[in-house]
């Protein structure tokens, strides 16, 4: 296909078909294939993606190459950038979350 969308591609498989597939849409991407994909992995945006945006309560606050950003914000990691950027670690945003969530305990 000429454009790809796929939500959490790797979410619940082991480390080798992660890897696996990392290397499937690598291939597809060299061709002429757009991947977009959403991934709480940063690891796996850090690997497989040209550019990315970092979300943050449903508004994008960042976008852009992954080297850039980590050159940008002095970061040697892209969970750093991350971090740096919404001044939370990921599980505090996703504490957050669930404590406004209605659903709650």
């Amino acid at each position: 296909p000429k454009i790809l969308i796929l939500d959490e591609p790797s979410a619940g498989i082991d480390v080798g078909q992660r890897h696996e597939l990392w290397h499937y849409l690598r291939k597809l991407n060299q061709g002429d294939t757009t991947i977009i994909l959403t991934t709480h992995y940063i690891d796996e945006a850090e690997a497989l993606c040209e550019r990315v945006a970092v979300i943050l309560q449903g508004k994008i606050v960042e976008t852009g190459n992954p080297r850039d950003l980590m050159k940008k914000h002095s970061k040697n990691t892209l969970e750093d950038v991350f971090i740096h950027i919404t001044g939370s670690k990921i599980f505090e945003i996703e504490q957050k979350a669930e404590e406004g969530s209605p659903h709650a305990e």
